[in-house]
This record gives structure tokens, sequence and C-alpha cells, in this order.
């Protein structure tokens, strides 16, 4: 690593570490607001759970899941969903009122700061109200594995817990993309919405994308890495040395956004001078 990319480095981490406790100050102050959340977002889970109850009411097997293998799945999409709205979903919401100038902040003004365009920009806003999803997730997956006949193989644990990071990563990325055509086509207000019908594809088994399809979104794009595809590897529907190739992938993905970052940001800022 070069000397200016440690220094870099080290100005994300101080204001990742200055913000936090920002908004940790934020959150004694407005207590009452984030016991509404914290008491009120776990609720559309139920859903979820009627869904799968009514569903392994009427058969035993779905693509190769069952009741238990479901709850896994339910509870893997939630951990990852819910931390990507603590650490992620904040910020780049409001990105496009930052570009726009809607937005109590200036984006011109965020970027004369001597830290990275990126993380000024994308990062640095939390939202601990869906910490309740979290651990909700954690007991959908507790759940799950406690009642599995098979046995889970350390192997698959370590690599289970890589994959949910590895699944973080992408949900920031995916995220990331999607609010950053807002410096190409300004008036596009659905990137959202585009977004949240893509990362729903990780609430279904892998296995019922097939063909084409399952190549572009288990291989190419594995959207998969937000719920499916980490509860798969926990229970060893997919192989190990599987999760070097997605290291791999989301690596890729990961410089190929922020490249289109920061040819986005020369963008906006030609403009705007």
């Amino acid at each position: 690593m070069k000397p200016w990319e440690v220094d870099s480095m080290k100005q994300a981490i101080h204001y990742w570490v200055g913000t936090l406790r920002l908004e940790l100050k934020k959150l004694f102050v407005y207590r009452g607001s984030f016991w509404i959340f914290f008491i009120t977002q776990p609720f559309w889970s139920l859903t979820q759970v009627f869904m799968i109850e009514s569903m392994f009411g009427q058969t035993n097997n779905i693509a190769g899941y069952n009741r238990f293998n479901m709850y896994i799945l339910l509870g893997t999409y939630r951990i990852i969903g819910s931390l990507g709205f603590v650490f992620v979903f904040s910020r780049l919401i409001q990105l496009p009122n930052l570009v726009r100038g809607t937005d109590p902040e200036s984006l011109d003004v965020l970027l004369t700061k001597p830290i990275d365009s990126q993380v000024v920009a994308t990062t640095g806003s939390y939202f601990f109200g869906a910490i309740s999803s979290t651990l909700l997730g954690f007991i959908f997956l507790g759940y799950g594995i406690t009642h599995l006949r098979e046995p889970i193989v350390m192997w698959n644990v370590f690599a289970y817990i890589c994959l949910l990071v590895i699944g973080l990563m992408l949900y920031y990325i995916t995220l990331l993309f999607f609010r950053t055509l807002v410096f190409w086509f300004e008036e596009l207000y659905a990137t959202r919405e585009l977004w949240e019908s893509l990362n729903k594809i990780s609430t279904y088994p892998s296995r019922l994308f097939t063909g084409p399809v399952g190549i572009f979104f288990n291989l190419v794009l594995p959207i998969g890495l937000a719920g499916a595809i980490p509860a798969e590897m926990l229970t060893g529907k997919i192989e190990p040395i599987m999760l070097l190739y997605y290291c791999i992938v989301v690596t890729i993905f990961f410089y190929l956004s922020r490249k289109f970052w920061q040819i986005s940001i020369k963008r906006y800022s030609s403009f705007s001078s």
C-alpha cells in the first residue's frame, strides 16, 4: 500500500469514528425515535414467517430447502439487510438530494473537505433503530440451525461469516451504483426502487434460477450474497471453494464501483464549476 493510500485510510477511519460518536450522542438525545424504530422495524418479518409456514404446510421441499433451511435464509437476509441499513443505507439514500441541492448539506462543500469524496459523501450516517432486525435475524438463524438434522461443519461456519461480510460489501456496491446514476440522469428518481427489487432476489433459493438467469444471478452478479448464498454455504449446499470465487467477484465489483464513482464525481465537478 502506497503512503498516500495509508493516509487516506487513516482519514477514513478517523471520519468513521468521529461520525459514529456523533450519531451515538444523537441517539441519547432522541431516544424516543430510536425506540419507535427499534420496536416497529421487525414487524414486517412476521409476514415472511407466515409465508414460510404457509408454504411448508403444503410441501416439505422447495428447490432443495426444507422449512428450517428457509429460516436460515430469512435470518441471513435480515442480518445482512439490517446491518446494511445501519451502516450504509442512510447516507447513500441522501446522495441524490446532495447532488440536486435539495439537502441541507451541500455536495460542493463536502468535496472541499480533506478526505476522499466517496468516503464523505456515501458513508458516515447511521440508523441504529434497525439493530432490532439484526437481533431477529440471529433468532431466525439459530432456530433454523438447531432444528437441522445435518451437522454444521466448522469450515462452513467460517465461510458463512466471511460471506456475511462479502454480502454486506455487495449491498454497499450495488446501492452505490444505483444512487450514483443521479450524476448522469438527474431526473431519475426510481433508483431506490430498482435496487430494492434487485436485492429481493437474494430472498429466494439460488436453485430457483436456472439457465442464463441462474448463471447471471448466481455467478456473474451474485445478488444472492445478501441472503441465499451464505445460507447455502452454511448448510453445505455450496462447495467451500466458492468462497474464494465470491471474494474475487466482489473485489472486482468494488474496484469497478470505485472507478464509476471517480468518473461520476469528475463529471459533477466539471458541470458545477
